[in-house]
Parts: C-alpha cells; sequence; structure tokens
C-alpha cells in the first residue's frame, strides 16, 4: 500500500518546476535551497522543518510537499511528521481555507488525487494520530478530504 502509493506520488509530481532558489519561502525554509530534486531531500531537512509547510511560497509548497508524503511513509516513526503534513490541508478556518486554496490551483488533478489518496489513508496508516483517534480532528481530516475533492475538476 505505502509503495504504491510512492509510486503515484512519485509519478503525479515528477514534472513539477524547482521554484528557483528566491522563490522557495520564508527564510525559515532555507534549508531547502538548492533541494531541486525533492525525491532526493534528506530526511534531516524535513524533520528540522516539519512545522513550517505554510511557510513556503505557494510554488515552494507545490514541489515539496511530495517530499513530506514520502517521508512519512517511509519513516512513519519520524516523530510527529504526519500530524504536521495533515494540519496543513486542513480547510477547518477561514486563514487556512484561503491559503489552501490559493495554493492548491497549481495542482493537477493527477496531483489532488495523489493528496485525497494520502488523507484517506491516513487513519489505516497512523492509527495512533490525534487525527485518527480525537473525534474533532477526525472531523477536520474528513472536511479537508471533501474540500480536495472538491476541488478536482
Amino acid at each position: 500500500m505505502k509503495q504504491e502509493l510512492i509510486k503515484r506520488l512519485e509519478k503525479a509530481f515528477a514534472d513539477v518546476p524547482y521554484p528557483g532558489d528566491e522563490n522557495i519561502g520564508h527564510y525559515e525554509v532555507n534549508d531547502f535551497i538548492g533541494q531541486k530534486d525533492w525525491t532526493q531531500v534528506p530526511l534531516g531537512i524535513v524533520l528540522n522543518n516539519r512545522s513550517e509547510l505554510r511557510l513556503f511560497s505557494a510554488e515552494g509548497f507545490h514541489f515539496y510537499l511530495p517530499v513530506y508524503i514520502r517521508a512519512v511513509l517511509l519513516y512513519p516513526e519520524a516523530d510527529d511528521l504526519c500530524d504536521y503534513i495533515v494540519a496543513v490541508l486542513l480547510v477547518d478556518r477561514p486563514l487556512f481555507r484561503e491559503w489552501v486554496e490559493w495554493v492548491i490551483k497549481r495542482f493537477s488533478n493527477e496531483q489532488k488525487a495523489v493528496v485525497i489518496e494520502f488523507m484517506k489513508l491516513y487513519p489505516e496508516l497512523f492509527p495512533d494520530s490525534a487525527y485518527t483517534m480525537i473525534d474533532f480532528a477526525r472531523a477536520q481530516l474528513e472536511e479537508a478530504i471533501g474540500f480536495w475533492q472538491s476541488q478536482v475538476t
């Protein structure tokens, strides 16, 4: 299951262009400067920047989101990385919804479908996560899935 999802992720995001060193995002994500092949970004960089996903530019987020998803699929024991990924995909607050609407415009339907698949598999992959165990958090995840599905054209 995980390996198949990784293959679809790699295929869907294979042609996303590197955003450029000046267009990665806020200075907190400078560790990603020069990381032009997202499949080769070291796990340490991902873990050191796990709470910084919303600090990427829209292009940076588009390019690097698969790094995070791939890392958590390969290294599920990687601390709380799984929750940080889901948190950035949520649309339960107006500001979060605006941000997701802003970045999701860059995603192809195939890319959106892979993100949706990851969110749908999330409870099975991460049964100890708050987004699996706590009712209101599970509802947030379901809302995010519905929103992302509504964006597939």
